[in-house]
């Protein structure tokens, strides 16, 4: 019993450090597409920090769907 119980903790943990991640991602997401679209020539540098950033909130949401699974 004590070994489902300490599951259960580590799944809610990790389900709130995936969250947390994913809420100070989007923040960051956000603050890069105002960058983007206040100057043409950071647009060009953001676009590839935007994939990347779009590519692990990718990675991110498919952990945290492992997780709440």
């Amino acid at each position: 019993m004590g070994r489902g119980l300490e599951n259960t903790e580590r799944r809610a943990s990790l389900s709130v450090e995936t969250m947390t991640a994913f809420i100070l991602q989007e923040n960051v997401l956000k603050k890069n597409k105002q960058k983007a679209a206040a100057s043409a020539n950071a647009a060009a540098g953001t676009k590839t920090e935007l994939s990347f950033f779009e590519q692990i909130q990718s990675e991110i949401m498919a952990i945290f769907n492992e997780v709440v699974r």
